[in-house]
């Protein structure tokens, strides 16, 4: 951090009027930081919070737009949402995408992970599969779920929402695409007939892209 603050008035001298940061927040780096452990941190191999702030704040005076990666999609089993899930711990029961198996306990469906293998993954502590699109360290949020709206109510100034695309509802039949609207941060999200628009609430930011929908192994 503290050296790209040190770097920000040659963007500016060079005409760059935003820089994009990859990942920066607490993450065990399974998949390049995209494994959250904590949205309110930034992790130790890049600084301190301080150092973020101290960017974000240099970067504001002289005129310099700072865009972050935000994955509202899942986070790190490492992060404290999902240890409580595990433990089934009061409102974090529900935070992520659980579901019984078939017989002989297998995974509820025959979906495929985008890493390749199955999207469930058992959790004998619970006794129950979760969902996960990505690497199996990566369980999805349940976007269902009330509280987990309000966690990712996220306080940054966010112009770069990756992967909600692949944001998922737990529904009983698990086996087809549901319509949803998600809320994040200064964002609409509205996925609808395979498409994705995201719009801001303010100003004329306008996003499309396609509808990521779970393969199957058949």
């Amino acid at each position: 951090m503290t050296g790209i603050t040190s770097k920000l008035d040659y963007f500016v001298e060079s005409g760059v009027g935003a820089i994009w940061l990859s990942p920066i927040n607490r993450s065990p780096m399974v998949d390049f930081g995209y494994d959250v452990a904590d949205f309110k941190d930034i992790d130790e191999i890049f600084g301190k919070l301080i150092d973020f702030e101290n960017l974000i704040e240099k970067a504001k005076k002289i005129g310099l737009k700072v865009i972050l990666d935000l994955v509202p999609n899942h986070t790190s089993d490492e992060h404290y949402w999902f240890q409580m899930s595990l433990n089934r711990t009061g409102k974090y029961k529900d935070y992520y995408i659980w579901a019984d198996g078939k017989k002989n306990n297998q995974p509820p469906n025959n979906w495929i992970s985008v890493f390749g293998g199955p999207a469930w993954s058992f959790s004998k502590m619970r006794n129950q599969w979760y969902f996960h699109q990505f690497h199996e360290r990566q369980p999805d949020l349940n976007y269902s779920n009330p509280y987990v709206q309000e966690e990712m109510r996220v306080s940054v100034v966010i112009y770069k929402v990756k992967l909600c695309k692949n944001l998922m509802q737990r529904s009983q039949s698990l086996n087809r695409a549901y319509l949803f609207l998600c809320r994040t941060g200064n964002y609409h999200v509205l996925v609808k007939k395979r498409h994705l628009w995201i719009s801001r609430r303010r100003g004329a930011a306008y996003f499309r892209n396609e509808l990521h929908f779970g393969r199957t192994s058949k």
